[in-house]
């Protein structure tokens, strides 16, 4: 799709053109659901966010693992987008998203979604004796997750970019931090 294609307003197509060109011009096609009915929407990534779709604990293990691996990606500071339609439709209305040219997506080659990594790091570092009648059950989790951060980082397939075409290793949810991006209603998610 072309920014003179969309229908919308001057200010939209012109905010695309100066704002997102290289998202807009990606080979890599990004979904977001959200709850909206408009057309168009364009969206600041507020950096102060709640996730409204995973746990405390897994907010904690995320940033811990995030953050160890030098990363600026935290759960209250992104927004998550998809290169798989379907998992988009799971969160509202299918929107196709176009990110400012200031992001950084994360994504995992080896994780289709977030939720799932912090899932794997519980289930292994509970998989530790001694961790299982530590006194300081999260301060001896995120030790552990600093400590063994760059393997898992390496093992599995966790990566930052700027260039949206790097997108399709994705194996689905990709975080985003950056400052804003428009996304247009996708019929077709339907």
């Amino acid at each position: 799709m072309r920014i003179n294609e969309i229908d919308a307003s001057s200010d939209i197509q012109a905010t695309l053109k100066n704002n997102c060109g290289k998202a807009f011009n990606s080979k890599v096609i990004l979904y977001r659901g959200m709850h909206y009915d408009d057309e168009l929407v364009l969206k600041q990534i507020r950096q102060d966010r709640s996730p409204l779709h995973s746990s405390k604990m897994q907010e904690i293990i995320f940033d811990t693992f995030t953050e160890a691996c030098g990363f600026p990606h935290r759960k209250h500071n992104t927004v998550s987008f998809s290169n798989q339609i379907d998992l988009a439709k799971d969160f509202g209305n299918v929107y196709q998203v176009w990110a400012f040219d200031d992001a950084q997506y994360l994504y995992s080659t080896e994780f289709p979604d977030f939720i799932g990594l912090a899932s794997r790091i519980k289930v292994q570092f509970d998989g530790v004796k001694s961790n299982k009648i530590h006194h300081n059950r999260i301060g001896a989790l995120k030790e552990y997750i600093v400590r063994f951060a760059p393997a898992f980082k390496e093992e599995w397939g966790f990566a930052v970019t700027t260039d949206p075409n790097e997108l399709h290793k994705a194996a689905s949810e990709i975080l985003v931090f950056g400052s804003s991006y428009v996304a247009k209603f996708h019929s077709e998610g339907y």
